[in-house]
């Protein structure tokens, strides 16, 4: 029989283990969701499937935690080896994505959307359920010493525990450390507190034994700084240079005499491809008569050396992740010039803050395929470019995929694009190559490029020899014609290309999200109906906290761009604001007094009451974004992320009060399908908010959508007896 001392120095060591495992959690959870980013030339939609992976499998770990009490003691020396199990599966599960990925599939291949979801869920189911069963299973360790144990406390210390993790990767290991290293690094607190548990237990040396080669294993994996180039090889290749940076992957892999520069798993350009440069450069800088001041935004190789044949005073080149343009110099992709400037900024971002004018603005960005290439290619950021070009200037870029009767979710990006075009420049002209050119001005246009490259003296190879077998007279005449004059704008709040992308998506593979999303429309349906009033409401909670941070991360980065800290900061706060949350209701609501004062109606009303709270706050931001938009300061996503997380934490710890206190049931079981429900919400939040109703139909009607489902579910919870 343990005394209260030893039950109380047993909790603290098991919540040291909660929040430990959240650490770890999140870190893991970032570490390897950049892993099939990398690997899947990753978009919205493949994050979006891998969070919805990690949600519902977690929910699905933690709803078997509730079937496992019938046939699993509540033993600390299997919680500690869960968690040294957890390690081992967060390690392992690099190795095997990246050797799976390479076995199954080819560098940069993307394997279409339910080639995407089975090879993501397959691989990470260990480590989603182990990490779904640990939460509640310690908290039914704990009732078992000690009934009297608040379950709040377990939800506090796994949010204190994220927070950190979030905090760590974030400002630490994503500049400093490799990805296995930085998963390594942030398991050492888990694998720590595990092993101190299981060192109490006096019968365990074989266990011990077994332990020992667990942690010896974990660190030589982590320490093996090597297996990051042995991976990340590809067939008959070279390595030549790797970094993983706050934006992404960069690689440079060498090929007999030629190198090849990948991101995040894309193939972009090798370094002897001309074609691209003078495309991109010429077919602007040809159309107009003074070359004094150019702005490359991002670039592709030999661009500079085209350019120079203008010779231009100065070439500002702008890019956002240094490590790129550091490659991009190194292997001679680009060449160094005194003219050209290379500025470290997102090109947003910079062209708001300089007062600086150019001739000609040369866009060389991915395809406007995410929410944050997209916001290249909105009406206001043509807006902000025609701003900053000269008079008789020009503004060019151009988006992949053109053959002589184009798809037709392709042809809607085109026409989008030069409906939005339209709005900002009088002359838009569209020349049909390898890729779709937009060169844009108000002054008139020319096609025929190699004349007035011959009249300026500018010598080509590849245009002046091909470019009259390529873009014909005929194949402009015939795009122009199949585009629709009349098509929707691309604004920052209603993305309208990320729609066409989405269908363009399913269309490469001849598939559809339909048999998915009507699986997982049953699925749901019979799941909610399967709850309880309370686990109701904390499934639409977690619904509406998932789909408002997404808002906010996707609002955010439209206004200010892909600031990696500052993101990371908000989803800090977010988790921040959960735990005071739990917290408050902890110590404000748990009181004795104040329970005494009020009865299971009052709980439900409170509750309810932050309900409707939810949706006004959801509301009030939509209706900040609408009326100030750029005028709002960053600081505001993080004020904002912390109050409303702060409810919906303190809804949480209030439905757990309503379940203990008044109803006198507080068994790990009903928390564990609290924690179920709450992960099963954020999934569905997730899936519907971030690939249906932003995509098709706009930030605001997405907003009302949310607001919609919620107000619903309060009359679903009414009905619940």
């Amino acid at each position: 029989m343990l005394s209260n001392y030893e039950k109380l120095l047993i909790k603290k060591k098991l919540l040291y283990i909660v929040i430990a495992t959240g650490i770890y959690s999140v870190t893991a959870q970032l570490v390897i969701i950049r892993e099939f980013l990398s690997l899947f030339a990753g978009n919205e939609f493949i994050i979006a499937i891998i969070f919805f992976n990690w949600l519902v499998l977690g929910g699905i770990g933690t709803s078997f935690q509730q079937i496992s009490t019938k046939f699993i003691s509540p033993s600390l020396a299997i919680l500690s080896f869960l968690s040294l199990f957890l390690c081992f599966t967060g390690l392992f599960t690099i190795i095997f994505l990246r050797i799976f990925h390479k076995t199954l599939f080819f560098y940069g291949f993307e394997p279409g959307f339910y080639k995407t979801f089975i090879f993501t869920f397959l691989l990470s189911a260990p480590y989603c359920l182990v990490l779904g069963f640990l939460l509640p299973f310690t908290l039914y360790i704990i009732k078992n010493i000690s009934s009297k144990f608040s379950s709040i406390q377990v939800y506090m210390a796994d949010n204190i525990g994220d927070a950190l993790g979030g905090a760590l990767f974030s400002f630490i290991l994503v500049f400093f450390f490799t990805p296995v290293l930085s998963v390594f690094l942030s398991c050492i607190p888990l694998m720590y507190f595990s092993f101190i548990l299981i060192l109490k237990n006096k019968k365990t040396n074989i266990k011990i034994i077994l332990c020992v080669i667990f942690v010896f294993v974990l660190i030589l994996m982590g320490l093996g700084l090597k297996f990051e180039n042995f991976t990340l090889n590809k067939k008959n290749c070279n390595l030549e240079f790797y970094k993983d940076t706050p934006y992404g992957r960069v690689e440079v892999h060498k090929y007999m005499n030629d190198y090849t520069f990948f991101a995040n798993g894309v193939s972009l350009f090798n370094r002897e491809n001309t074609k691209l440069a003078e495309e991109i450069v010429h077919y602007g800088l040809s159309q107009i008569q003074n070359h004094k001041d150019i702005l490359f935004v991002s670039c592709v190789p030999n661009a500079f050396s085209e350019a120079i044949k203008y010779v231009p005073e100065n070439i500002d080149y702008v890019e956002i992740d240094p490590e790129v343009s550091k490659a991009m110099f190194k292997f001679s992709f680009l060449k160094k010039f005194d003219s050209v400037s290379n500025i470290k900024d997102d090109a947003r971002k910079y062209l708001n803050k300089t007062k600086k004018k150019y001739n000609a603005i040369i866009m060389c960005m991915e395809n406007p395929d995410t929410f944050q290439a997209n916001r290249y290619y909105t009406k206001q950021f043509f807006v902000l470019a025609k701003k900053h070009i000269k008079k008789n200037g020009v503004f060019v870029f151009s988006i992949k995929g053109f053959d002589n009767y184009p798809e037709k979710n392709l042809l809607k990006k085109i026409s989008c694009l030069y409906a939005t075009a339209k709005t900002c420049f009088k002359n838009i002209m569209i020349l049909p190559s390898s890729e779709t050119y937009f060169i844009m001005s108000d002054k008139p246009l020319n096609d025929d490029i190699p004349l007035l490259l011959s009249k300026k003296k500018i010598n080509t190879l590849y245009i002046k020899n091909y470019f009259y077998g390529d873009i014909t007279k005929q194949r402009i005449k015939n795009l122009l014609n199949m585009i629709d004059k009349n098509a929707m704008l691309n604004l920052d709040f209603e993305p309208n290309i990320i729609k066409y992308s989405f269908n363009h998506w399913f269309s490469k593979f001849n598939s559809s999200p339909f048999v998915f999303g009507l699986i997982c429309f049953v699925i749901f349906i019979l799941y909610i109906i399967s709850l309880r009033k309370i686990e109701t409401i904390l499934f639409f909670t977690g619904f509406a906290a998932m789909s408002f941070e997404i808002l906010i991360i996707f609002v955010f980065q439209i206004l200010f761009g892909c600031i990696y800290l500052k993101t990371g900061i908000i989803v800090t706060v977010f988790l921040t604001g959960l735990f005071f949350g739990a917290l408050f209701g902890e110590k404000w609501f748990g009181g004795k007094c104040f329970i005494k004062k009020i009865n299971k109606t009052d709980f439900k009303k409170i509750l309810l009451n932050l309900d409707i709270l939810i949706v006004l706050l959801i509301l009030i931001f939509a209706g900040m974004i609408f009326f100030f938009k750029e005028n709002l300061h960053y600081s505001i996503f993080f004020l904002y992320s912390f109050v409303f997380a702060f409810f919906c934490g303190l809804q949480f710890s209030i439905a757990l009060k309503t379940e203990s206190s008044l109803l006198n049931i507080d068994s790990s079981n009903r928390v564990a399908g609290f924690f179920a429900a709450d992960l099963m919400g954020a999934g569905l939040g997730l899936i519907l908010f971030s690939l249906i109703f932003v995509p098709f139909l706009g930030i605001f009607k997405a907003v009302l959508c949310l607001c919609l489902i919620k107000i619903i579910s309060l009359g679903l919870v009414q009905a619940r007896t």
